[in-house]
């Protein structure tokens, strides 16, 4: 295996910590539903808080996946309970690139993120198996 192909499929090890950006008014919030992510597939979906949580009501954390164009690196939450989206900020260790299919857990107050393919590797790789066919 050459080493090119061996870097194309090294998995992807992000750790982020997640913060709310400054939030619309409570008004605009309500009537405008905050600003709804567009579609895409193999994003990740976590849910936090709720009862019994440090983090209050439970949100659903919405992070990366791709459309026909480009794979994303934003992060949402949708609070539950009144279905609002908001656009949350990421810091820590490293901000993840636009990745999909990847897998993400919960650890303390941050995000882990594994494995995934990100733009580039998906065009390496399409590149790989055309030269093979």
């Amino acid at each position: 295996m050459m080493e090119e192909e061996r870097a194309v499929r090294n998995l992807v090890l992000s750790i982020c910590e997640f913060r709310l950006q400054a939030a619309p008014s409570p008004r605009e919030a309500e009537t405008a539903g905050g600003r709804v992510p567009g579609g895409r597939v193999g994003s990740q979906l976590l849910l936090v808080g709720g009862v019994g949580s440090e983090r209050g009501a439970a949100q659903l954390l919405m992070h990366g996946g791709a459309d026909e164009t480009q794979c994303y690196d934003d992060l949402h939450a949708v609070e539950l309970e009144r279905g609002l989206w908001r656009e949350l900020s990421v810091g820590g260790f490293s901000k993840p690139s636009g990745v999909y299919g990847h897998t993400m857990r919960a650890w303390n107050d941050r995000i882990v993120l594994f494995g995934g393919l990100a733009a580039q590797t998906a065009q390496s790789l399409a590149e790989t198996e055309q030269t093979q066919t």
